[in-house]
């Protein structure tokens, strides 16, 4: 009886601990989406919105969780990052002067960035703007297919004329994004509401 208790005890610690570390980064995202934190560096690519590549082969990524285009270079190496000022699903694109625009569905704004996210330019969008799904997370250049593949470890590829993986971020950024933080404190909190309501196991 006295090992079940004991076994019972380790399992609250471990799913508290779940859920408390999934609120932390997720209360941490949600500062950083809101510019609360002044955050420069690489942030996990967590609900991916769209991307976008250049001439030069950089590639821009929006990540909604965090409200940040992030971009890296052809080879996926991260090199900046700036605040999108967006929410929900969004269009992006590259303009034939190489500006980043991006349309929000939620505040139904346009706004254009230079390549290093100095703004140039906002417009309001009609309210019944909305963004088709197909516009999202796939950009074609020169005949290449770029998508944003995966759920808990992200990543940017191509798939068309050739499959390779270009952006693929560390574990522990896949272990902190959004979609990540959301899945520990669902099963933290789950798992530490079962033990705590469960019958005593007897011998």
């Amino acid at each position: 009886m006295q090992l079940y208790k004991n076994l019972d005890k380790a399992l609250l610690f471990v799913f508290a601990g779940m859920f408390i570390f999934g609120a932390v980064f997720f209360i941490g995202g949600f500062l950083i989406c809101t510019n609360t934190i002044k955050y420069n560096d690489e942030v996990p690519l967590a609900d991916i919105s769209d991307i976008a590549v250049d001439s030069s082969g950089d590639i821009y990524v929006e990540t909604s969780f965090y409200g940040k285009v992030q971009v890296y270079n052809s080879k996926g190496k991260f090199l900046r990052n700036w605040p999108a000022f967006s929410g929900g699903k969004i269009d992006m694109d590259i303009t034939d002067d190489e500006n980043i625009v991006v349309a929000s569905e939620k505040e139904h704004k346009l706004i254009t960035f230079d390549k290093f996210g100095k703004i140039l330019g906002d417009s309001i969008l009609g309210r019944d703007f909305s963004v088709p799904d197909s516009l999202r997370k796939v950009y074609w250049v020169d005949s290449v297919k770029y998508e944003a593949v995966g759920f808990l470890s992200p990543e940017i590829v191509t798939t068309f004329p050739a499959k390779s993986v270009i952006v693929k971020q560390s574990g522990f950024l896949n272990l902190i994004n959004g979609n990540s933080v959301w899945v520990f404190c669902l099963i933290g909190l789950g798992g530490f509401r079962y033990l705590r309501k469960r019958k005593p196991r007897d011998v």
